[in-house]
């Protein structure tokens, strides 16, 4: 619950342009494990790993494009990367 929590409040230091996506990502993601019978499943397991996984091509294709991030937002696209 707090891992959640706190992945929901740091999307507001992440660029504007892609706050949209994360948070859609997170909604659709919140969506599918609220029905799911539980965490076991492999296709759910998959499913996190894909949120993941594009949430972090989402942050690094708008790093490309725009490669002025705030010092925030580029600490959190790298901790999102893995890279931290």
């Amino acid at each position: 619950m707090a891992a959640g929590s706190s992945v929901i409040l740091s999307v507001r230091r992440l660029p504007e342009p892609t706050q949209a996506y994360i948070l859609a990502q997170i909604t659709a993601f919140a969506a599918i494990t609220a029905f799911s019978w539980g965490m076991w499943q492999s296709w759910l397991m998959a499913v996190t790993g894909l949120t993941v996984l594009y949430a972090a091509l989402a942050l690094n294709l708008y790093r490309i494009e725009e490669p002025t991030l705030t010092p925030a937002a580029e600490a959190t696209a790298l901790h999102l990367d893995g890279a931290a």
